[in-house]
């Protein structure tokens, strides 16, 4: 049986193709720790949706050019990406960015927090997430 499939023609698998909507059209988004990932998936999809894309990453300067590529290559008109290396742990990295991306296009539209660090969650002990919180004294004194 499998020799007989194997010597029958079959026609070309045709998909079909979807039209890209451009809901987001003049939109503008900054993704963090977007060159790779769930990070990276979302700034890509948000730019064949139609928005310009700031791609912000801490480490691993050619994934995230790479990133910016296949954002300027998805075939969309007047489409602007640029990677921005930002450690978003630090506020004047911080300040740097959003700077940048207000003198480059003007505003931010969508904010699309998705950096994360596992030094903190590594070096946390399962018992300190069950302790109750415990207010500072600076906390309690703007109480």
């Amino acid at each position: 049986m499998n020799e007989a499939l194997r010597k029958e023609i079959l026609p070309e698998v045709v998909m079909p193709k979807c039209p890209e909507l451009q809901l987001l059209k003049g939109q503008k988004a900054l993704v963090t720790g977007a060159n790779s990932g769930i990070g990276r998936a979302i700034a890509i999809e948000l730019a064949k949706a139609g928005a310009d894309v700031v791609i912000n990453y801490y480490s691993g300067d050619e994934a995230a050019e790479q990133t910016v590529e296949e954002i300027l290559s998805c075939g969309c008109p007047n489409k602007r990406a640029y990677a921005h290396k930002a450690d978003v742990s630090k506020e004047d990295q911080v300040q740097a960015m959003f700077q940048r991306m207000c003198k480059e296009f003007g505003t931010v539209d969508i904010l699309v927090n998705n950096a994360g660090g596992t030094a903190f969650w590594m070096s946390t002990s399962p018992a300190s997430f069950s302790a109750p919180a415990r207010p500072s004294a600076s906390s309690s004194a703007a109480a």
